[in-house]
């Protein structure tokens, strides 16, 4: 072994043994996949509920949109598991299936509750007059997205 490539060696080993400590950490400090991906479904929940509250009382057809916009979350959950799922697939290894189609999900879920967010921030809470201004605006980037 050369000195430079000693050197290369001890060089990478103080790195690693730097950065370790804060990667352990950041892992540590993150919750177990299962409970953030329950945590993000219960945030589309509610955030879907402000969602409604918020729109539907402008709305001309307020049975209708609230049914549109349920089915719609019904088969914005049912396309990411099957797509995730499908992922996971392509993976090899049981425990790599349900990690990969975990992430896979809770990547998703984050997305969507990004796109609640601002569609939640764009409409406001003005008074209902104000917020149906803004309704063109602000929700077609719910309606049509295929990935995350």
């Amino acid at each position: 072994m050369t000195r430079r490539n000693g050197t290369r060696v001890r060089i990478g080993t103080a790195v690693a043994a730097l950065l370790l400590p804060t990667l352990l950490a950041a892992q540590q400090a993150a919750p177990p996949l299962p409970d953030r991906l329950r945590a993000l479904d219960e945030s589309l929940v509610q955030e879907h509920e402000e969602l409604l509250r918020r729109v539907a009382p402008v709305m001309r057809d307020q049975g209708r949109f609230v049914a549109a916009i349920k089915a719609q979350q019904a088969a914005w959950m049912q396309y990411r598991d099957t797509t995730c799922a499908w992922a996971g697939m392509l993976e090899t290894g049981s425990s790599a299936v349900t990690t990969r189609t975990l992430q896979c999900k809770v990547e998703w879920s984050e997305v969507q509750r990004m796109r609640l967010w601002k569609a939640l921030d764009c409409i406001g809470q003005d008074d209902p007059a104000e917020r149906a201004v803004e309704l063109d605006r602000c929700l077609p980037s719910l309606v049509s997205t295929y990935r995350p």
